[in-house]
């Protein structure tokens, strides 16, 4: 699946995503590190009552749907 594309936070979820991965001595983040990242982002803006995390609650909600569904897709290609 491809990068993570979010309408909120976007810029900011990829440049901690990065910096996560550099710590692990990966070169660039992936799509798990960005995931990870907006989660917890989610979770700060849900303890502030921020606006926007329900705007970005719903659109990691279908970015998770959509990498479940390529995970399936791809093991049931397997067979």
């Amino acid at each position: 699946m491809d990068r993570l594309k979010l309408s909120t936070w976007d810029e900011k979820i990829n440049t901690a995503a990065k910096t996560s991965a550099k710590k692990a001595n990966r070169k660039q983040g992936n799509l798990e590190d960005q995931l990870r990242v907006a989660n917890e982002l989610l979770r700060g803006l849900e303890i502030l009552q921020a606006s926007d995390a329900v705007s970005l609650e719903a659109e990691l909600t279908a970015a998770m749907q959509n990498f479940a569904e390529s995970i399936l897709q791809s093991e049931a290609g397997m067979t």
